[in-house]
């Protein structure tokens, strides 16, 4: 299935169609009922200059297992990006939005630079809730810290508060780095502890009924 889908991707993108359209016919396709939507219809690719040289990150991450130490993180493509059709949309309409505990660098990172996206984000700072990724100052897997590392970040919880400061005003900090709590409300979030381990779904389900409660809760000052 993962092998299909990469081909039909790859064959209606080369026939023209645009990416918001292929993840809509991929979804439907899949039985995934919620709305998916990309961050843009561009081609943007993340690369890094490594010890071993300049890596696609597919080359990083999957051919050198992320083992070359990171001089520099660089996106490829953004000049020309804009949202998705629809992005735009569904943040204002949504209720909550919630920022994932996945990395920061390169996986929440080239959503957030792509041109008008953070002042989207922006916007929605006071329905946006982040999840730390990190439990303990450990990534639950893949090179987080490393990354963070190499774009000068503090690599740990707080680090990760700092840069989605001006997006989220609640943060879900795990219970391993409850010592962090009173630095990163210092910042101006609303904070709740909790196991972000998402291990299962009932433990998915704990941390965003978490992040919904945050919202419930006065804004901090």
């Amino acid at each position: 299935r993962d092998l299909a889908t990469h081909l039909y991707r790859t064959g209606r993108l080369a026939a023209g169609a645009p990416l918001h359209r292929v993840t809509a016919e991929l979804a439907e396709r899949l039985g995934v009922r919620s709305r998916i939507l990309p961050m843009s219809d561009a081609r943007i690719e993340t690369r890094l200059k490594t010890a071993a040289g300049d890596l696609h990150f597919q080359e990083y991450f999957v051919r050198e297992h992320w083992r070359p130490a990171v001089h520099e993180i660089y996106w490829t493509g953004l000049d020309e990006a804009s949202p998705a059709p629809g992005v735009a949309e569904a943040l204002e309409a949504a209720q909550l939005v919630l920022i994932a505990p996945s990395n920061p660098s390169i996986s929440i990172g080239p959503i957030l630079r792509v041109p008008g996206m953070r002042s989207l984000l922006r916007a929605a700072r006071e329905k946006t809730v982040a999840v730390s990724p990190l439990i303990g100052g450990r990534a639950v897997k893949g090179p987080t810290v490393e990354l963070l590392r190499a774009e000068g970040a503090r690599p740990d919880a707080l680090g990760v508060a700092e840069r989605y400061q001006d997006l989220a005003s609640g943060f879900v900090l795990d219970t391993e780095d409850a010592a962090l709590a009173p630095a990163i409300a210092a910042l101006g979030y609303r904070i709740a502890l909790r196991p972000t381990m998402l291990d299962d779904v009932d433990s998915a389900r704990d941390v965003a009924s978490t992040a919904v409660d945050l919202l419930r809760e006065p804004a901090a000052a």
